[in-house]
């Protein structure tokens, strides 16, 4: 069975696919060590399927994790929230 970037597994097909047992995966959810982060859907944990672990290097600069023209890189870049106050004060 072929899966795509948008399906999601388990914590056991996760550790299948990372060739780790199923323990060293749940620690790895736990120290959010897991990007994109996986969702508890209130029984199981859903990891998607571009998930990967965060090494140590991308944990010390976390832009080599978001995307060239991320919309959260775009509004860190431009202060969404000062432009949104200053064209209040202009109307006002």
């Amino acid at each position: 069975m072929t899966r795509n970037n948008n399906d999601f597994f388990t914590v056991n097909e996760f550790a299948i696919k990372t060739g780790r047992g199923e323990e060293t995966v749940r620690r790895w959810i736990r120290q959010g060590i897991i990007y994109p982060a996986p969702q508890f859907d209130g029984y199981q944990y859903r990891i998607p399927g571009n998930a990967r672990k965060i090494t140590n290097f991308e944990k010390l600069n976390p832009s080599v994790l978001l995307k060239k023209e991320s919309g959260l890189l775009k509004r860190i870049k431009t202060d969404g929230k000062k432009s949104k106050y200053s064209k209040q004060r202009a109307s006002a």
